[in-house]
């Protein structure tokens, strides 16, 4: 084969990969155009979500997290993570955790507060000291309660002397002092899980308190606060609701609280359905399987890497 044909194939050969790749990589473009246009999102998953086309499709993604208009920010920001999310994403899972805390430093708050919310589903160990650091001065600079938040769930180095002021500023919101409080606890401050332990302890057990109790324990993720939900596990009060309509009569609050363990417990009897119920056709027999589980492992481990 001569030079000047081997030389002609090759050109066709990059011309046409570079086609295929053009031709795919601008679906990106095509999908934000027409929310640009619309404000109506539309996406063809099969085609957003191909494997062979994240990097490319996160590239020009970035190129939109620069444009001049909050609103594709946003969601340039939202849709990479949808992309991190899909079995295939973990390839560009760092790229994108690197935009969104990059997008902490937006100009508009709606978008620091989607890329400071869609942070918290990473793991911790991806986050770098650096990365750390700038969810910290978020936190500092906004008393952001998310912000706050996805700090004492990564727990950087001396974050707690930082984070603590918060609780007692008169001027901070109801909201940024609460959660200052629970990252606190998350971080291991023996004061706040103190606060946490008496207040579930005081609280009249009904289905609004139980469900205030499961969030901040889940959140939380300390053994002595998972100790009060087992506390309630074990016990025989009927003081809360049944989601089917059809069932008037009290329940056993231990129900409701069995879900909430079910998040937070390693190795716990069952896991959860997508509902958030607990993935049993019985719950009494799901009970005493709970309960004669819990006789068994008081040295129970806690799922502590996710938020």
């Amino acid at each position: 084969m001569s030079d000047l044909r081997r030389g002609l194939i090759s050109l066709i050969i990059v011309i046409l990969a570079f086609h295929r790749t053009f031709a795919q990589g601008t679906y990106v473009d095509e999908i934000m155009t027409s929310y640009q246009l619309t404000g109506i999102w539309q996406v063809d998953q099969k085609r957003l979500y191909d494997p062979s086309q994240l990097v490319n499709h996160i590239n020009r993604l970035i190129q939109y997290s620069l444009d001049t208009a909050f609103s594709l920010r946003e969601k340039s920001y939202q849709v990479m993570d949808d992309i991190s999310r899909q079995p295939s994403g973990t390839t560009v899972g760092a790229l994108v955790l690197d935009r969104l805390v990059k997008g902490l430093s937006d100009p508009a708050a709606v978008v620091r507060t989607t890329c400071v919310q869609r942070l918290m589903h990473f793991p911790d160990t991806l986050f770098s000291f650096e990365q750390q650091q700038a969810v910290l001065e978020m936190a500092i600079s906004e008393e952001s309660p998310d912000a706050i938040k996805l700090t004492g769930y990564l727990n950087p180095p001396h974050a707690i002397p930082v984070i603590l002021p918060i609780i007692h500023q008169t001027g901070s919101s109801r909201a940024a002092r609460m959660a200052a409080r629970m990252a606190v606890a998350r971080m291991g401050d023996p004061e706040q899980i103190l606060f946490f332990q008496s207040v579930i302890r005081k609280a009249e057990l009904n289905d609004d308190n139980l469900l205030a109790i499961g969030e901040v324990v889940s959140y939380i993720r300390r053994k002595e606060l998972v100790d009060e939900l087992i506390r309630i596990v074990v016990s025989n009060q009927r003081s809360c609701t049944s989601t089917d309509p059809d069932h008037s009569r009290p329940i056993l609050c231990a129900y409701r609280a069995m879900e909430y363990l079910a998040q937070v417990v390693m190795n716990f009897p069952f896991g959860l359905r997508a509902s958030g119920d607990l993935d049993t056709e019985d719950y009494p027999l799901a009970l005493n399987m709970v309960r004669s589980w819990i006789n068994a492992n008081p040295d129970y481990q806690l799922i502590k890497n996710i938020y």
